[in-house]
């Protein structure tokens, strides 16, 4: 038969309670936010097809494995307390061990998930480039790893070398450098994107993918922020688990799974905005134009054989009177002239609109 027994609560368990209830309310509060954007997101992306399946299934994971955390986050209190503040001498330890684990997997899986989205749509932005696409794996396994010995160092007895800062530096470390590669590829395609396409097209305003590369960038660098200032407050919260600033660490999963949930949200409403103005969407894999040179047809473009045959036969032209000598032409050949410079300027500048056109979408089905 289990002994009841009942203790006055010091001032002590005043203070841990207090922490208890709010960083639960802070936990909820997040996960709210988190499935709210994800209920959005979902229906967003239902409504498109292709690769958006993918991206779905990976914002439902998300949300799935925060709430896993919240659900076990809140049972670990709860048992604690007959336990912990006189009620039950009943042993706990081994179930609260179980619910340790289930936490931290949980949440690191979260990050995983996170990083993930993030390596993808890097990866669809840079998918001409092995250089690229290499560091990125590199930097995939590096949060993977990362996360795997984090772990590892979590759920297992503590040693000398598992202390609360170097557990805090294992995780934090490889998914910093992660996203922080990611704003640095981000940032040179919006350069090469500047130069290449915007100037060419001699557009003042700003362009839908650059609002979306705009957004990857800040939001990017928003998250990094989240990064150091949870390892600012591991190293300074010290050894006290009710320490207030450690509620930081309990909202940092939520984060990760509302980061691309934003982004995912703004770029499907960027989308959707220009649709309404009339934008035709052309679904394919291209890539940014990365120098000057005259841009060649691409996979995607509608442009029908009778309209190439006319464009060879003027070009013919063109090419003729171009050979003759300028003094030699007549008004009707100079007028001819221009007008095939005219062509070239004009066909340059709609391939450019249609890169431009074909990137955005790219960047669509890569988030």
């Amino acid at each position: 038969m289990t002994t009841t027994t009942y203790h006055p609560l010091r001032g002590s368990d005043l203070h841990d309670i207090k922490y208890i209830y709010s960083e639960t309310a802070v936990a909820f509060a997040f996960f709210g936010i988190q499935a709210t954007l994800s209920i959005a997101a979902a229906n967003a992306l239902m409504a498109r097809r292709g690769r958006s399946r993918w991206t779905l299934a990976v914002i439902l994971s998300l949300l799935l494995f925060s709430l896993i955390e919240l659900v076990g986050h809140l049972v670990y209190y709860l048992i604690q307390f007959p336990a912990g503040f006189g009620t039950s001498v009943e042993d706990i330890s081994e179930l609260l061990n179980r619910l340790v684990i289930l936490n931290v997997v949980a949440e690191r899986v979260n990050y995983v998930l996170s990083d993930a989205i993030v390596i993808w749509r890097v990866w669809v932005l840079w998918s001409d480039s092995l250089v690229a696409k290499g560091v990125l794996l590199v930097c995939m396994g590096g949060s993977l790893v990362g996360a795997i010995i984090n772990t590892i160092w979590t759920v297992r007895p503590a040693t000398a070398f598992q202390t609360a800062k170097s557990r805090a530096l294992a995780i934090t470390i490889p998914f910093l450098f992660t996203n922080a590669v990611a704003i640095i590829l981000v940032g040179r395609r919006a350069w090469i994107y500047r130069r290449s396409v915007k100037q060419r097209l001699g557009l003042s305003t700003k362009t839908q993918i650059e609002n979306i590369l705009f957004l990857l960038l800040e939001s990017g660098s928003i998250y990094c922020l989240v990064w150091v200032v949870y390892l600012v407050s591991e190293f300074t919260a010290g050894a006290d688990t009710f320490n207030p600033v450690r509620i930081v660490g309990t909202v940092v999963h939520n984060i990760s799974g509302i980061y691309p949930t934003i982004v995912i949200l703004a770029v499907t409403h960027i989308g959707s905005t220009q649709s309404l103005l009339g934008t035709t969407h052309v679904s394919q894999d291209i890539r940014f134009i990365d120098s000057t040179s005259h841009p060649e047809r691409t996979f995607g473009d509608s442009t029908t054989d009778a309209e190439i045959s006319g464009q060879t036969h003027s070009n013919d032209a063109c090419k003729s009177v171009e050979s003759s000598s300028t003094r030699g032409l007549s008004a009707a050949d100079r007028t001819e002239l221009e007008l095939c410079e005219i062509r070239r300027i004009s066909s340059e500048r709609d391939s450019l609109r249609s890169t431009e056109l074909t990137t955005r979408d790219t960047l669509g089905e890569g988030l």
